[in-house]
């Protein structure tokens, strides 16, 4: 019996499933934090948390994935995704196999790198008057914060950071199956094909 990786609905394609479904929930709730940003109506939501925490899991659950099909093709360092951050891991794979990785100062990496440390700010997140991390004004200049909340924590999870966290994971597993291009047995390579679409919208 072969240990290859089968080709089936892995683990970061349900856990995007997840985020994605905690997204609608996000656009269908309303609270009484609400703003028009951009033309955009933008409101506070808890299930903003989810989609953020869930789309940002299904990134490195995915990459974790990629790197043991990788492994098993390229005989890939059996630490590899021990010994390397989630941000380095997105860069360095594709560099292993096709000798060409994402460019760190567009999208969609940039806005991965601001949604990991999100999600490292959300979970991390201290009471008591703490100032708002440096992603939170990447979000606001991005017009998916809350402008003028007094809990920047409030601001961030809204209808539109869902939305944006979900697109985010999205793109880069899209462009993941981009620079990768994998010509052996494609019908393995699930990740960047429509399993990462989105399917609530």
């Amino acid at each position: 019996m072969s240990s290859e990786p089968a080709a089936r609905s892995t683990i970061s394609v349900q856990l995007f499933e997840q985020a994605d479904a905690a997204c609608a929930r996000a656009q269908a709730d309303s609270d009484v934090h609400m703003a028009v940003c951009g033309g955009r109506e933008i409101w506070h939501t808890l299930h903003a948390l989810d989609a953020i925490v869930l789309a940002v899991t299904a990134a490195e659950a995915g990459i974790n994935e990629a790197v043991d099909y990788v492994r098993f093709r390229e005989n890939l360092a059996g630490d590899f995704e021990d010994r390397t951050s989630l941000l380095k891991k997105w860069t360095e794979l594709p560099n292993v196999v096709a000798a060409k990785t994402f460019d760190e100062e567009t999208p969609p990496y940039i806005e991965f790198r601001v949604l990991v440390r999100l999600r490292h700010a959300v979970v991390h997140y201290k009471w008591g008057g703490r100032a708002a991390p440096d992603c939170f004004n990447d979000l606001l200049a991005r017009g998916l914060a809350l402008p003028n909340e007094s809990d920047w924590i409030t601001a961030a999870l809204t209808n539109q950071t869902a939305e944006w966290a979900l697109a985010t994971v999205s793109a880069m597993f899209i462009r993941l199956g981009e620079l990768v291009s994998p010509v052996e047995d494609p019908h393995l390579w699930v990740w960047g094909r429509v399993g990462f679409s989105r399917v609530s919208r």
